[in-house]
């Protein structure tokens, strides 16, 4: 039997799953349905042209002990890059377009978090999305704005449950 995968990779899988049925409507501003609109891993380029893209990058981990003795509370922190088209020199159009996209991802994983019991995250103590940062409002990235999100996640596991 193999080794379980472990609940950082599955907590992943849960995110890119989510924000790949992002569909443009009265919710989100954004499509992000096409192939290679979400992604695992960071990159230094979007692998889609002229299309908003969304990468799920690593996870930092934090662990404290739990009660009872032999639980851990486990903090998982994803870094998320969303680059967003902005052809437009005008530099508000251009932040406009990155937070359009980082709002649709905020909505697209808190909906996931409250979702009703049985979900992905349903086991999970907490969940919060911060931005961090936005770019490419004053053209230095040629064609995009980013947002660099943070999304972090709060969970228990038992000694020997791994990540």
């Amino acid at each position: 039997m193999p080794a379980p995968t472990p609940l950082v990779t599955t907590l992943r899988e849960g995110i890119v799953t989510a924000l790949a049925a992002v569909t443009a409507g009265s919710t989100y501003h954004n499509t992000l349905t096409g192939t290679d609109q979400v992604k695992k891993g960071i990159y230094a380029t979007p692998p889609r042209k002229a299309l908003p893209c969304v990468m799920v990058g690593r996870a930092a981990l934090t662990n404290e002990h739990g009660e009872p003795l032999g639980s851990y509370r486990r903090t998982a922190v994803f870094t998320m890059v969303c680059w967003a088209p902005a052809t437009s020199a005008d530099p508000e159009e251009r932040l406009t377009a990155a937070e359009k996209l980082a709002q649709d991802v905020a909505v697209c994983i808190e909906t996931a978090i409250n979702a009703p019991t049985g979900s992905l995250f349903s086991s999970c103590i907490s969940g919060k999305v911060d931005a961090v940062d936005f770019e490419g409002a004053e053209g230095d990235v040629a064609g995009w704005a980013t947002a660099l999100l943070t999304f972090s996640i709060v969970y228990e596991s038992r000694s020997g449950a791994g990540l």
